[in-house]
């Protein structure tokens, strides 16, 4: 209703105040002059001011509706949420915001009891407010939302704090909750199903120990890729654009998604350490020395891995091959080594270049496919590579053949320089691999896309 205050000089009252409402008054003796000189329009509060039991103010307090409020309350509709306004303002001015749902002239205690009310009945009750009258039901509600210039100590009691003074990040935040409690229960699902698997194929014998570390490693990576997308595209939600439109909403959802491009190239790479410590048998030192590499590397790829990208298509292909391309050619090379290690007493197996690098003999190994299979696809899924799907024809093939022929010639060059029982010859093979491999990719993809802009007038002539 409003506030009293007392001035007191020596013990003895000397005047008695009162401001709030017309009800708080004691008389309303004076009104008649204090409304005729006040400018006021129909729908304007009034504050009173009393002085010893005698109006001596009055201060006309003219409000606007939120532009967001009616937005928000249209999105809380489409959740699927109760929408409800629970104001102390006059049912006069509420009927002409047109708000479903509005109980108006309530104290703090009456919203408290319907809010009461609402959850004996069974329902999760949020409340939004910012005054100081919405403290006790800010604090008694489950969910208390403030928006962030509300008084002290309405804030105090609140669960969460809104900034920018926006109401839609009320579903804003609903969504986002939503999408994260389903993030969670997804994955857990997920990974109960997939270790499920893997327990009954490694109890029945059927699953090596090394599978099932390559497995386990590619499950945590699945389910990291899949929280960290959970909650794409909610810049903008339920039907509510921020003031800043498209072009903002489209510079950020391009900078989270690179972002996760680049994290994915990181965790991708730096889990190859391990898997070439244990196909090279490397010693203790040199197992120290890839680990840390791979995992230093791996950490720039997740800090820098997204402005690297932007940089040209050729270095997204070169980032794409080194962090998945290098996991399907382990992977591969383990096949071929006989799902065991590659170096056994001092030899490494398939490093003979008599025998796996050598395309007379037309044996493809299993490096070959696991590089390809692992690498090509999200190679090809980058717009700024090949656009068209005849140009992801021509570039896969092109590139596939550019790969291949330079892993192979990278490898016996690196082996013939080093000589065959070279005690780093693993390494060395591997180092040799990747340089001939990246170097074979960036040159026949970019024949083939001159190739592709030398056909293109042709093509049109022709059609023409």
């Amino acid at each position: 209703m409003g506030i009293e205050a007392t001035i007191s000089s020596n013990g003895e009252v000397i005047r008695k105040l009162r401001m709030g409402r017309l009800e708080l008054m004691e008389s309303t003796e004076g009104i008649s002059e204090l409304t005729e000189r006040s400018r006021r329009c129909e729908g304007d509060q009034c504050l009173y001011v009393q002085s010893n039991g005698r109006l001596k103010a009055l201060a006309v307090i003219r409000e606007r509706v939120r532009q967001s409020a009616q937005t928000a309350v249209t999105a809380l509709h489409d959740q699927g949420i109760e929408v409800g306004v629970l104001t102390g303002d006059r049912i006069e001015r509420c009927i002409e915001t047109e708000f479903p749902g509005v109980q108006a002239g309530l104290r703090p205690e009456d919203k408290v009891r319907i809010i009461q009310q609402q959850r004996d009945k069974g329902h999760s009750v949020a409340f939004v407010g910012d005054g100081v009258n919405d403290s006790p039901a800010v604090a008694s509600a489950d969910v208390g939302i403030v928006l962030a210039h509300g008084a002290d100590i309405t804030s105090s009691h609140a669960d969460i704090i809104l900034y920018g003074n926006d109401l839609t990040r009320i579903p804003w935040a609903i969504t986002l909750s939503r999408k994260v409690l389903q993030s969670i229960r997804s994955n857990f699902r997920f990974a109960a199903f997939y270790n499920g698997i893997g327990i009954v194929l490694a109890a029945c014998g059927l699953l090596h120990p090394i599978v099932a570390a390559l497995l386990m490693v590619g499950s945590s990576a699945v389910v990291s890729w899949r929280a960290s997308n959970s909650c794409a595209g909610l810049d903008t939600c339920c039907g509510v654009t921020p003031e800043n439109s498209d072009k903002a909403g489209n510079e950020k959802k391009e900078q989270r998604e690179t972002h996760q491009w680049g994290t994915g190239l990181g965790i991708a790479f730096a889990g190859q350490g391990p898997l070439v410590i244990y196909l090279g048998n490397l010693s203790g030192v040199e197992s120290t020395m890839i680990l840390l590499s791979f995992m230093f590397i791996g950490m720039l790829l997740i800090r820098f891995g997204h402005q690297w990208y932007r940089t040209g298509r050729n270095t997204g292909m070169i980032l794409r091959m080194l962090a998945y391309g290098n996991w399907g050619m382990l992977v591969g090379w383990w096949m071929d080594a006989g799902l065991g290690q590659v170096m056994a007493d001092g030899v490494c197996l398939c490093c003979q270049s008599r025998h796996y690098f050598n395309m007379e003999s037309f044996d493809v190994p299993w490096m070959v496919v696991g590089m390809l299979g692992f690498g090509l696809p999200g190679m090809l899924l980058d717009p700024r590579i090949a656009p068209k799907l005849w140009d992801k024809i021509v570039q896969g093939v092109l590139s596939s053949i550019g790969m291949i022929w330079g892993m192979f010639t990278g490898a016996d060059l690196v082996l013939n320089l080093a000589g065959p029982l070279h005690p780093h010859q693993f390494l060395f093979a591997f180092a040799g691999m990747i340089t001939g491999m990246l170097i074979g990719m960036v040159f026949f993809c970019e024949l083939g896309r001159r190739l592709l802009n030398l056909s293109k007038p042709l093509m049109k002539v022709a059609s023409s």
